[in-house]
Protein backbone atom coordinates (compact mmCIF):
# COMPACT_ATOMS: atom_id res chain seq x y z
CA UNK A 1 0.00 0.00 0.00
CA UNK A 2 2.84 2.40 0.79
CA UNK A 3 2.93 5.65 2.67
CA UNK A 4 2.78 8.02 -0.30
CA UNK A 5 -0.20 8.75 -2.53
CA UNK A 6 0.03 7.09 -5.92
CA UNK A 7 -0.86 8.89 -9.16
CA UNK A 8 -1.12 8.19 -12.91
CA UNK A 9 2.49 6.92 -13.10
CA UNK A 10 1.46 3.76 -11.23
CA UNK A 11 0.25 1.11 -13.76
CA UNK A 12 0.31 -2.60 -12.92
CA UNK A 13 -1.07 -5.87 -14.37
CA UNK A 14 -2.40 -8.12 -11.60
CA UNK A 15 -2.77 -11.82 -12.38
CA UNK A 16 -4.40 -12.55 -9.07
CA UNK A 17 -4.30 -10.42 -5.95
CA UNK A 18 -5.59 -7.31 -4.34
CA UNK A 19 -4.80 -3.64 -4.04
CA UNK A 20 -5.72 -1.19 -1.26
CA UNK A 21 -6.93 2.15 -2.52
CA UNK A 22 -6.35 4.58 0.37
CA UNK A 23 -8.62 7.41 1.31
CA UNK A 24 -7.50 10.26 -0.96
CA UNK A 25 -6.63 7.95 -3.88
CA UNK A 26 -8.57 6.72 -6.91
CA UNK A 27 -7.87 4.01 -9.45
CA UNK A 28 -9.19 2.78 -12.81
CA UNK A 29 -9.42 -1.00 -13.28
CA UNK A 30 -9.87 -2.92 -16.55
CA UNK A 31 -10.88 -6.58 -16.12
CA UNK A 32 -10.04 -9.44 -18.43
CA UNK A 33 -12.94 -8.45 -20.72
CA UNK A 34 -11.70 -4.83 -20.98
CA UNK A 35 -14.54 -3.45 -18.86
CA UNK A 36 -13.51 -0.28 -17.05
CA UNK A 37 -14.39 0.66 -13.51
CA UNK A 38 -13.29 3.65 -11.41
CA UNK A 39 -12.80 3.16 -7.66
CA UNK A 40 -12.44 6.03 -5.19
CA UNK A 41 -10.88 5.03 -1.88
CA UNK A 42 -10.90 3.91 0.79
CA UNK A 43 -11.46 0.38 -0.55
CA UNK A 44 -9.74 -3.01 -0.85
CA UNK A 45 -10.16 -4.42 -4.36
CA UNK A 46 -9.45 -8.03 -5.38
CA UNK A 47 -8.60 -8.63 -9.04
CA UNK A 48 -8.03 -11.47 -11.47
CA UNK A 49 -6.01 -10.95 -14.65
CA UNK A 50 -6.76 -7.21 -14.55
CA UNK A 51 -4.92 -3.94 -15.15
CA UNK A 52 -4.97 -1.19 -12.50
CA UNK A 53 -3.93 2.40 -12.96
CA UNK A 54 -4.02 4.95 -10.20
CA UNK A 55 -5.45 8.34 -11.14
CA UNK A 56 -3.82 11.74 -10.80
CA UNK A 57 -5.66 14.10 -8.46
CA UNK A 58 -6.29 17.69 -9.59
CA UNK A 59 -7.33 20.34 -7.06
CA UNK A 60 -8.75 23.82 -7.58
CA UNK A 61 -8.85 26.40 -4.81
CA UNK A 62 -11.37 29.18 -4.42
CA UNK A 63 -9.61 31.39 -7.00
CA UNK A 64 -9.08 28.57 -9.53
CA UNK A 65 -11.08 26.34 -11.84
CA UNK A 66 -10.62 22.96 -13.50
CA UNK A 67 -10.98 22.57 -17.26
CA UNK A 68 -12.04 19.04 -18.16
CA UNK A 69 -11.88 17.87 -21.78
CA UNK A 70 -14.05 14.73 -22.05
CA UNK A 71 -13.40 12.02 -24.60
CA UNK A 72 -16.83 12.63 -26.16
CA UNK A 73 -15.80 16.18 -27.10
CA UNK A 74 -17.53 18.05 -24.29
CA UNK A 75 -15.61 20.58 -22.24
CA UNK A 76 -16.53 21.21 -18.62
CA UNK A 77 -15.41 23.92 -16.19
CA UNK A 78 -15.46 23.05 -12.48
CA UNK A 79 -14.98 25.98 -10.13
CA UNK A 80 -13.02 25.70 -6.92
CA UNK A 81 -12.85 24.69 -4.24
CA UNK A 82 -13.13 21.25 -5.85
CA UNK A 83 -11.12 18.21 -6.90
CA UNK A 84 -11.18 15.71 -9.77
CA UNK A 85 -9.29 12.55 -10.68
CA UNK A 86 -8.05 12.47 -14.27
CA UNK A 87 -9.35 9.20 -15.76
CA UNK A 88 -7.92 8.36 -19.24
CA UNK A 89 -11.04 6.33 -19.97
CA UNK A 90 -13.25 9.39 -19.55
CA UNK A 91 -11.01 12.46 -20.04
CA UNK A 92 -8.57 13.65 -22.68
CA UNK A 93 -7.07 16.26 -20.40
CA UNK A 94 -7.63 17.88 -17.01
CA UNK A 95 -5.99 21.25 -16.30
CA UNK A 96 -6.15 23.72 -13.40
CA UNK A 97 -6.17 27.45 -14.21
CA UNK A 98 -6.11 30.56 -12.06
CA UNK A 99 -8.93 33.00 -12.26
CA UNK A 100 -8.21 36.52 -13.47
CA UNK A 101 -8.01 38.94 -10.55
CA UNK A 102 -8.87 42.55 -11.35
CA UNK A 103 -7.52 44.69 -8.53
CA UNK A 104 -9.05 48.09 -9.32
CA UNK A 105 -11.62 49.80 -11.49
CA UNK A 106 -8.88 50.80 -13.94
CA UNK A 107 -8.25 47.15 -14.86
CA UNK A 108 -10.58 45.37 -17.25
CA UNK A 109 -10.83 42.37 -19.54
CA UNK A 110 -12.79 41.74 -22.74
CA UNK A 111 -14.87 38.57 -22.66
CA UNK A 112 -16.44 36.93 -25.72
CA UNK A 113 -19.49 34.79 -25.00
CA UNK A 114 -20.88 32.39 -27.60
CA UNK A 115 -24.67 32.17 -27.59
CA UNK A 116 -26.59 29.69 -29.74
CA UNK A 117 -29.94 30.63 -31.31
CA UNK A 118 -33.09 28.56 -30.98
CA UNK A 119 -32.77 25.11 -32.38
CA UNK A 120 -34.66 24.53 -35.62
CA UNK A 121 -37.59 22.25 -35.48
CA UNK A 122 -37.75 19.26 -37.73
CA UNK A 123 -34.03 18.66 -37.79
CA UNK A 124 -33.13 15.08 -38.60
CA UNK A 125 -32.47 13.14 -35.47
CA UNK A 126 -29.42 10.96 -35.36
CA UNK A 127 -28.58 8.38 -32.83
CA UNK A 128 -25.10 7.27 -31.96
CA UNK A 129 -24.28 4.30 -29.87
CA UNK A 130 -21.98 5.22 -26.98
CA UNK A 131 -20.72 2.87 -24.35
CA UNK A 132 -20.76 4.47 -20.89
CA UNK A 133 -17.87 3.22 -18.77
CA UNK A 134 -17.74 5.74 -15.90
CA UNK A 135 -18.69 4.43 -12.51
CA UNK A 136 -18.00 6.78 -9.58
CA UNK A 137 -17.68 5.50 -6.01
CA UNK A 138 -19.19 2.17 -6.97
CA UNK A 139 -19.14 -0.56 -4.37
CA UNK A 140 -20.06 -3.32 -6.84
CA UNK A 141 -17.42 -5.68 -8.10
CA UNK A 142 -18.64 -5.88 -11.69
CA UNK A 143 -19.98 -3.35 -14.12
CA UNK A 144 -21.88 -4.29 -17.21
CA UNK A 145 -21.61 -2.33 -20.46
CA UNK A 146 -24.72 -0.28 -21.16
CA UNK A 147 -25.84 1.40 -24.33
CA UNK A 148 -27.09 4.98 -24.31
CA UNK A 149 -28.69 6.86 -27.19
CA UNK A 150 -27.65 10.51 -27.44
CA UNK A 151 -29.89 12.95 -29.28
CA UNK A 152 -27.82 15.58 -31.19
CA UNK A 153 -29.46 18.82 -32.22
CA UNK A 154 -27.66 21.10 -34.68
CA UNK A 155 -28.13 24.81 -33.98
CA UNK A 156 -28.95 27.03 -36.91
CA UNK A 157 -26.43 29.73 -35.96
CA UNK A 158 -24.05 30.82 -33.21
CA UNK A 159 -23.36 34.45 -32.43
CA UNK A 160 -20.69 35.98 -30.21
CA UNK A 161 -21.39 38.69 -27.69
CA UNK A 162 -18.59 40.87 -26.36
CA UNK A 163 -18.67 42.46 -22.92
CA UNK A 164 -16.29 44.39 -20.71
CA UNK A 165 -15.64 43.41 -17.11
CA UNK A 166 -13.97 45.84 -14.70
CA UNK A 167 -12.54 45.30 -11.26
CA UNK A 168 -12.26 44.90 -8.45
CA UNK A 169 -13.41 41.31 -8.96
CA UNK A 170 -12.26 37.75 -9.58
CA UNK A 171 -13.34 36.43 -12.99
CA UNK A 172 -13.77 32.72 -13.61
CA UNK A 173 -14.82 31.97 -17.21
CA UNK A 174 -17.49 29.53 -18.25
CA UNK A 175 -17.33 26.99 -21.07
CA UNK A 176 -18.81 29.28 -23.72
CA UNK A 177 -16.64 32.27 -22.73
CA UNK A 178 -13.20 33.25 -23.98
CA UNK A 179 -10.96 36.15 -22.95
CA UNK A 180 -9.47 38.53 -25.47
CA UNK A 181 -5.65 38.40 -25.58
CA UNK A 182 -3.83 41.59 -26.53
CA UNK A 183 -0.76 40.94 -28.66
CA UNK A 184 1.14 44.22 -28.87
CA UNK A 185 4.63 44.85 -30.13
CA UNK A 186 7.81 44.52 -28.10
CA UNK A 187 6.79 41.14 -26.58
CA UNK A 188 3.79 42.66 -24.90
CA UNK A 189 1.10 39.97 -24.60
CA UNK A 190 -1.51 40.21 -21.88
CA UNK A 191 -5.22 39.80 -21.08
CA UNK A 192 -5.77 42.44 -18.38
CA UNK A 193 -5.98 45.90 -19.89
CA UNK A 194 -4.99 48.87 -17.71
CA UNK A 195 -7.11 51.94 -18.44
CA UNK A 196 -5.66 54.25 -15.80
CA UNK A 197 -4.99 57.82 -17.08
CA UNK A 198 -1.30 57.83 -16.09
CA UNK A 199 0.22 55.40 -18.58
CA UNK A 200 3.90 55.84 -19.46
CA UNK A 201 5.46 54.45 -22.62
CA UNK A 202 9.26 54.43 -22.56
CA UNK A 203 10.87 54.17 -26.00
CA UNK A 204 14.43 54.60 -27.29
CA UNK A 205 13.89 56.60 -30.50
CA UNK A 206 16.69 56.58 -33.14
CA UNK A 207 17.03 59.88 -35.06
CA UNK A 208 19.14 60.69 -38.15
CA UNK A 209 20.13 64.34 -38.72
CA UNK A 210 20.22 66.15 -42.04
CA UNK A 211 23.96 65.46 -42.35
CA UNK A 212 23.44 61.68 -41.73
CA UNK A 213 24.62 61.75 -38.13
CA UNK A 214 22.80 59.36 -35.82
CA UNK A 215 21.74 59.65 -32.21
CA UNK A 216 18.95 58.30 -30.02
CA UNK A 217 16.61 59.86 -27.50
CA UNK A 218 15.06 58.04 -24.54
CA UNK A 219 11.48 59.34 -24.40
CA UNK A 220 8.83 58.86 -21.72
CA UNK A 221 5.46 59.38 -23.41
CA UNK A 222 2.47 59.89 -21.14
CA UNK A 223 -0.88 58.90 -22.67
CA UNK A 224 -4.34 57.72 -21.68
CA UNK A 225 -7.03 55.56 -23.28
CA UNK A 226 -10.10 57.14 -24.78
CA UNK A 227 -11.82 54.21 -26.52
CA UNK A 228 -11.40 50.52 -25.74
CA UNK A 229 -13.33 49.62 -28.91
CA UNK A 230 -10.78 51.38 -31.15
CA UNK A 231 -7.94 49.82 -29.17
CA UNK A 232 -9.30 46.31 -29.81
CA UNK A 233 -9.99 46.97 -33.48
CA UNK A 234 -6.49 48.36 -34.06
CA UNK A 235 -4.93 45.04 -33.08
CA UNK A 236 -1.45 46.39 -32.26
CA UNK A 237 -1.74 50.05 -31.14
CA UNK A 238 1.82 50.17 -29.79
CA UNK A 239 3.22 49.05 -33.14
CA UNK A 240 1.17 51.62 -35.06
CA UNK A 241 2.11 54.43 -32.67
CA UNK A 242 5.77 53.37 -32.91
CA UNK A 243 5.60 53.61 -36.70
CA UNK A 244 4.09 57.09 -36.43
CA UNK A 245 6.80 58.02 -33.91
CA UNK A 246 9.53 56.89 -36.32
CA UNK A 247 7.96 58.99 -39.11
CA UNK A 248 7.95 62.04 -36.82
CA UNK A 249 11.56 61.32 -35.85
CA UNK A 250 12.55 61.26 -39.54
CA UNK A 251 10.91 64.66 -40.15
CA UNK A 252 12.46 66.09 -36.99
CA UNK A 253 15.93 64.82 -37.95
CA UNK A 254 15.76 66.63 -41.32
CA UNK A 255 15.66 70.05 -39.61
CA UNK A 256 18.61 69.59 -37.23
CA UNK A 257 22.34 69.02 -37.75
CA UNK A 258 25.06 67.21 -35.86
CA UNK A 259 26.53 70.52 -34.65
CA UNK A 260 23.34 71.26 -32.76
CA UNK A 261 23.65 67.92 -30.99
CA UNK A 262 27.28 68.43 -30.02
CA UNK A 263 26.95 71.99 -28.69
CA UNK A 264 25.45 72.21 -25.25
CA UNK A 265 23.46 75.37 -25.85
CA UNK A 266 21.89 74.13 -29.09
CA UNK A 267 21.37 70.68 -27.58
CA UNK A 268 18.87 72.24 -25.21
CA UNK A 269 16.99 73.54 -28.27
CA UNK A 270 16.88 69.99 -29.65
CA UNK A 271 15.49 68.76 -26.32
CA UNK A 272 12.82 71.46 -26.38
CA UNK A 273 11.85 70.37 -29.90
CA UNK A 274 11.52 66.75 -28.77
CA UNK A 275 9.34 67.76 -25.83
CA UNK A 276 6.97 69.81 -28.03
CA UNK A 277 3.82 67.83 -28.93
CA UNK A 278 3.59 69.62 -32.31
CA UNK A 279 6.59 67.56 -33.39
CA UNK A 280 4.60 64.30 -33.18
CA UNK A 281 1.74 64.75 -35.64
CA UNK A 282 1.91 61.17 -36.99
CA UNK A 283 2.10 59.79 -33.48
CA UNK A 284 -0.98 61.71 -32.39
CA UNK A 285 -2.91 60.60 -35.48
CA UNK A 286 -1.98 56.95 -34.89
CA UNK A 287 -2.85 57.23 -31.20
CA UNK A 288 -6.22 58.82 -32.04
CA UNK A 289 -6.99 56.01 -34.48
CA UNK A 290 -6.11 53.41 -31.84
CA UNK A 291 -8.23 55.03 -29.12
CA UNK A 292 -5.42 56.77 -27.22
CA UNK A 293 -4.52 60.39 -26.53
CA UNK A 294 -0.96 61.68 -26.09
CA UNK A 295 -0.66 63.93 -23.02
CA UNK A 296 3.03 64.83 -22.83
CA UNK A 297 6.52 63.79 -23.88
CA UNK A 298 9.56 63.91 -21.62
CA UNK A 299 13.17 63.43 -22.74
CA UNK A 300 15.16 61.32 -20.33
CA UNK A 301 18.52 61.42 -22.14
CA UNK A 302 20.22 61.82 -25.50
CA UNK A 303 22.70 59.16 -26.62
CA UNK A 304 25.11 60.04 -29.42
CA UNK A 305 26.41 57.53 -31.94
CA UNK A 306 30.04 56.43 -31.88
CA UNK A 307 30.93 58.81 -34.75
CA UNK A 308 29.35 61.79 -33.00
CA UNK A 309 30.91 60.78 -29.70
CA UNK A 310 34.38 60.61 -31.28
CA UNK A 311 33.82 63.92 -33.02
CA UNK A 312 32.49 65.49 -29.85
CA UNK A 313 35.39 64.10 -27.81
CA UNK A 314 37.92 65.49 -30.32
CA UNK A 315 36.17 68.88 -30.26
CA UNK A 316 36.14 68.80 -26.50
CA UNK A 317 39.84 67.94 -26.40
CA UNK A 318 40.62 70.80 -28.85
CA UNK A 319 38.47 73.22 -26.85
CA UNK A 320 40.10 72.04 -23.64
CA UNK A 321 43.56 72.55 -25.18
CA UNK A 322 42.65 76.06 -26.34
CA UNK A 323 41.13 76.88 -22.97
CA UNK A 324 44.25 75.58 -21.25
CA UNK A 325 46.55 77.68 -23.46
CA UNK A 326 44.41 80.77 -22.96
CA UNK A 327 44.36 80.15 -19.25
CA UNK A 328 48.13 79.73 -19.16
CA UNK A 329 48.69 82.95 -21.15
CA UNK A 330 46.24 84.83 -18.97
CA UNK A 331 47.92 83.46 -15.87
CA UNK A 332 51.39 84.45 -17.14
CA UNK A 333 50.14 87.95 -17.95
CA UNK A 334 48.58 88.26 -14.53
CA UNK A 335 51.80 87.06 -12.92
CA UNK A 336 53.83 89.69 -14.83
CA UNK A 337 51.40 92.40 -13.80
CA UNK A 338 51.62 91.23 -10.20
CA UNK A 339 55.43 91.22 -10.31
CA UNK A 340 55.51 94.77 -11.75
CA UNK A 341 53.06 95.93 -9.13
CA UNK A 342 55.14 94.28 -6.39
CA UNK A 343 58.30 96.01 -7.64
CA UNK A 344 56.61 99.38 -7.69
CA UNK A 345 55.30 98.85 -4.20
CA UNK A 346 58.73 97.75 -2.95
CA UNK A 347 60.35 100.92 -4.46
CA UNK A 348 57.72 103.12 -2.83
CA UNK A 349 58.16 101.31 0.45
CA UNK A 350 61.95 101.64 0.32
CA UNK A 351 61.69 105.40 -0.38
CA UNK A 352 59.21 105.77 2.47
CA UNK A 353 61.47 103.79 4.77
CA UNK A 354 64.50 105.97 3.92
CA UNK A 355 62.51 109.13 4.64
CA UNK A 356 61.30 107.73 7.91
CA UNK A 357 64.84 106.56 8.77
CA UNK A 358 66.20 110.11 8.26
CA UNK A 359 63.51 111.55 10.49
CA UNK A 360 64.16 108.95 13.15
CA UNK A 361 67.93 109.54 13.03
CA UNK A 362 67.41 113.30 13.54
CA UNK A 363 65.09 112.67 16.48
CA UNK A 364 67.53 110.17 17.97
CA UNK A 365 70.46 112.62 17.75
CA UNK A 366 68.39 115.30 19.44
CA UNK A 367 67.31 112.90 22.18
CA UNK A 368 70.91 111.71 22.68
CA UNK A 369 72.08 115.33 23.14
CA UNK A 370 69.38 115.88 25.76
CA UNK A 371 70.29 112.60 27.49
CA UNK A 372 73.99 113.53 27.63
CA UNK A 373 73.16 116.85 29.25
CA UNK A 374 70.94 115.12 31.76
CA UNK A 375 73.65 112.50 32.43
CA UNK A 376 76.23 115.21 33.18
CA UNK A 377 73.85 116.92 35.56
CA UNK A 378 73.17 113.60 37.37
CA UNK A 379 76.91 112.86 37.68
CA UNK A 380 77.54 116.28 39.17
CA UNK A 381 74.73 115.79 41.65
CA UNK A 382 75.97 112.31 42.59
CA UNK A 383 79.49 113.56 43.13
CA UNK A 384 78.17 116.21 45.48
CA UNK A 385 76.16 113.51 47.31
CA UNK A 386 79.23 111.24 47.62
CA UNK A 387 81.31 113.99 49.17
CA UNK A 388 78.56 114.74 51.67
CA UNK A 389 78.21 111.01 52.47
CA UNK A 390 81.93 110.59 53.06
CA UNK A 391 81.91 113.45 55.50
CA UNK A 392 78.93 111.97 57.31
CA UNK A 393 80.55 108.49 57.43
CA UNK A 394 83.64 109.85 59.07
CA UNK A 395 81.43 111.41 61.72
CA UNK A 396 79.53 108.18 62.34
CA UNK A 397 82.59 105.83 62.35
CA UNK A 398 83.29 106.42 65.97
CA UNK A 399 79.69 105.66 66.90
CA UNK A 400 79.70 102.34 64.98
CA UNK A 401 82.70 100.82 66.83
CA UNK A 402 80.56 99.66 69.77
CA UNK A 403 77.97 98.15 67.40
CA UNK A 404 80.65 96.02 65.72
CA UNK A 405 81.74 94.51 69.03
CA UNK A 406 78.14 93.51 69.84
CA UNK A 407 77.76 91.80 66.48
CA UNK A 408 80.98 89.77 67.03
CA UNK A 409 79.69 88.56 70.40
CA UNK A 410 76.41 87.43 68.89
CA UNK A 411 78.22 85.40 66.21
CA UNK A 412 80.36 83.60 68.86
CA UNK A 413 77.30 82.60 70.83
CA UNK A 414 75.65 81.18 67.72
CA UNK A 415 78.75 79.06 66.99
CA UNK A 416 78.79 77.65 70.56
CA UNK A 417 75.09 76.68 70.34
CA UNK A 418 75.61 74.82 67.05
CA UNK A 419 78.55 72.85 68.57
CA UNK A 420 76.42 71.82 71.57
CA UNK A 421 73.64 70.58 69.26
CA UNK A 422 76.07 68.42 67.28
CA UNK A 423 77.44 66.83 70.49
CA UNK A 424 73.91 65.95 71.65
CA UNK A 425 73.16 64.41 68.22
CA UNK A 426 76.25 62.19 68.40
CA UNK A 427 75.27 60.90 71.86
CA UNK A 428 71.73 60.07 70.69
CA UNK A 429 73.03 58.11 67.64
CA UNK A 430 75.35 56.06 69.91
CA UNK A 431 72.48 55.10 72.22
CA UNK A 432 70.35 54.00 69.21
CA UNK A 433 73.16 51.80 67.85
CA UNK A 434 73.58 50.13 71.25
CA UNK A 435 69.84 49.40 71.50
CA UNK A 436 69.80 47.91 67.97
CA UNK A 437 72.76 45.64 68.87
CA UNK A 438 70.86 44.32 71.90
CA UNK A 439 67.78 43.63 69.84
CA UNK A 440 69.81 41.69 67.23
CA UNK A 441 71.44 39.53 69.96
CA UNK A 442 68.01 38.69 71.41
CA UNK A 443 66.77 37.74 67.93
CA UNK A 444 69.74 35.40 67.35
CA UNK A 445 69.18 33.72 70.75
CA UNK A 446 65.52 33.08 69.88
CA UNK A 447 66.49 31.58 66.50
CA UNK A 448 69.12 29.32 68.17
CA UNK A 449 66.57 28.05 70.68
CA UNK A 450 64.02 27.27 67.92
CA UNK A 451 66.70 25.44 65.90
CA UNK A 452 67.60 23.31 68.95
CA UNK A 453 63.94 22.43 69.42
CA UNK A 454 63.63 21.41 65.76
CA UNK A 455 66.76 19.19 65.96
CA UNK A 456 65.47 17.49 69.09
CA UNK A 457 62.12 16.85 67.43
CA UNK A 458 63.85 15.36 64.35
CA UNK A 459 65.98 13.09 66.56
CA UNK A 460 62.90 11.91 68.42
CA UNK A 461 61.13 11.13 65.11
CA UNK A 462 64.18 9.18 63.85
CA UNK A 463 64.38 7.15 67.04
CA UNK A 464 60.69 6.24 66.76
CA UNK A 465 61.18 5.20 63.10
CA UNK A 466 64.23 3.07 64.06
CA UNK A 467 62.23 1.35 66.81
CA UNK A 468 59.45 0.54 64.33
CA UNK A 469 61.97 -0.98 61.91
CA UNK A 470 63.53 -3.06 64.70
CA UNK A 471 60.09 -4.27 65.78
CA UNK A 472 59.34 -5.26 62.17
CA UNK A 473 62.65 -7.13 61.77
CA UNK A 474 62.21 -8.92 65.14
CA UNK A 475 58.74 -10.00 64.10
CA UNK A 476 60.17 -11.49 60.89
CA UNK A 477 62.88 -13.27 62.83
CA UNK A 478 60.40 -14.65 65.35
CA UNK A 479 58.41 -16.08 62.48
CA UNK A 480 61.47 -18.11 61.57
CA UNK A 481 62.54 -16.15 58.53
CA UNK A 482 66.21 -16.34 57.55
CA UNK A 483 66.95 -12.63 57.35
CA UNK A 484 70.11 -13.04 55.25
CA UNK A 485 68.40 -15.03 52.51
CA UNK A 486 65.25 -12.95 52.74
CA UNK A 487 67.06 -9.64 52.27
CA UNK A 488 69.18 -11.02 49.41
CA UNK A 489 66.14 -11.87 47.28
CA UNK A 490 64.40 -9.30 45.01
CA UNK A 491 60.97 -10.08 46.44
CA UNK A 492 62.23 -9.63 50.01
CA UNK A 493 63.84 -6.31 49.24
CA UNK A 494 60.61 -5.15 47.54
CA UNK A 495 58.64 -6.03 50.70
CA UNK A 496 61.16 -4.64 53.23
CA UNK A 497 62.23 -1.50 51.31
CA UNK A 498 59.12 0.61 52.18
CA UNK A 499 59.67 -0.22 55.91
CA UNK A 500 63.43 0.35 55.92
CA UNK A 501 62.97 3.65 54.10
CA UNK A 502 61.22 5.00 57.21
CA UNK A 503 64.40 4.61 59.34
CA UNK A 504 66.46 7.78 59.10
CA UNK A 505 69.55 6.13 60.65
CA UNK A 506 69.58 3.49 57.98
CA UNK A 507 69.27 6.18 55.36
CA UNK A 508 72.24 8.04 56.81
CA UNK A 509 74.26 4.81 57.04
CA UNK A 510 73.35 3.99 53.44
CA UNK A 511 74.44 7.45 52.34
CA UNK A 512 77.78 7.08 54.18
CA UNK A 513 78.31 3.71 52.53
CA UNK A 514 77.67 5.14 49.11
CA UNK A 515 80.05 8.07 49.76
CA UNK A 516 82.79 5.71 50.96
CA UNK A 517 82.32 3.47 47.90
CA UNK A 518 82.61 6.47 45.58
CA UNK A 519 85.78 7.66 47.36
CA UNK A 520 87.36 4.17 47.08
CA UNK A 521 86.53 4.04 43.43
Amino acid sequence: MGLTFRSGDYIRHVSFGGRTIKDGEAAAIWNVNGVHKQIIGPKRKWMYNSTIRFLTRHKAESHQYIRVAHRNGNVQYIYGPSELYMNPALHDSVDVYDGIKLKSNSECIIVYEKKSAQYKKGVTESFDKVTSTAVLASDTDTTEATETKIHINHPSETRTQKREIRGPTLFLPSVNESIHTFNWSFDNTFQVLHTDPNRIWSVDLPITTCDSAKFSALLHIKYHMKSIEKCILSGDPIGKMHNGLKADAHLFGNIISSEQIQQQGQQNDVTKGLVNLDTYTSLQEAAEACGFCIDSVRVESLCLSSVLQNQASSDQKLSATLRTEMAEKTQRRQLLELEIEDRRRRIDQEAELKRIQVQIDAKVEEELHCLKEAELERRLYLRKMEVAADNEIENIADKNGQLLELEIEDRRRCIDQKAELKRIQVQTDAKLEEELHCLKEAELERRLYLRKMEVAADNEIESIADKNVMVFLKALKEEGVDMTKFLCTAGGLEIVSPVLAKAASLKAENNRTKIAWKLDK
